[in-house]
């Protein structure tokens, strides 16, 4: 008898820190995704009840695809698009994100902010010990840049390599190059190759490799 009231204060505890942690679960989650010089957030609702999220961002060093504040209606658990940011490509950005939450019914009557974020960009990265010789911007799992790295060693020429899933910093130095040289799209694929301070992207790397010397 006395192992079966156990048992059962175990599953009321348990059954007490479940709910415990599903109350706590925020009703709306802000999700963000980054390319480039661009960042699209996303609102995912974790309810059964239908919400309405308005977003608000102050800041300086971007554009909004639309005004704000903005807001969007969200259904039982949908994910939803909320905005856009294109940022400076100087990388002079710099933004806070603030977003509130409501059920249609019940609008608010103040700022009612549920969630934060901020965000800040370092301007112009100056690097000039990287505009001398070969750079290889690298990321994991990527052949191409496997080639370019096995290809340099094999010929014993001299490089540096910068892996961007390793170092958020060496990413926005990378985009900070391609802008610099005339690049104005939202993706690239890597490698991208800097020599003597030119960036080179989206070639033949195989034809490229060949033309380095030593």
């Amino acid at each position: 008898m006395l192992i079966l009231n156990m048992r059962k204060l175990i599953l009321v505890a348990i059954l007490f820190c479940v709910n415990l942690l599903m109350a706590q679960k925020n009703e709306v989650d802000l999700l963000k995704s980054e390319m480039g010089n661009e960042v699209t957030y996303y609102a995912k609702s974790n309810v059964r009840e239908a919400m309405t999220v308005e977003i608000n961002i102050e800041g300086s060093g971007f554009t909004c695809n639309v005004p704000l504040p903005a807001k969007i209606d969200l259904k039982s658990y949908e994910k939803k698009f909320l905005i856009k940011l294109t940022l400076d490509p100087s990388g002079n950005s710099s933004y806070s994100v603030s977003y509130r939450t409501y059920k249609k019914a019940t609008p608010p009557s103040g700022p009612q902010i549920t969630g934060t974020e901020s965000k800040v960009s370092m301007g112009p990265q100056d690097r000039p010990e990287l505009k001398k010789g070969i750079v290889v911007f690298s990321k994991d799992g990527c052949g191409k840049c496997q080639y370019a790295i096995n290809y340099l060693k094999e010929k014993k020429i001299p490089y540096q390599e910068l892996n961007i899933s390793k170092s958020e910093a060496d990413q926005k130095y990378m985009w900070q190059v391609l802008m610099e040289n005339g690049f104005k799209d939202s993706s690239v694929q890597t490698p991208v190759i800097m020599v003597n301070g030119k960036a080179h992207y989206n070639m033949d790397i195989k034809a490229f490799m060949a033309e380095l010397k030593p």
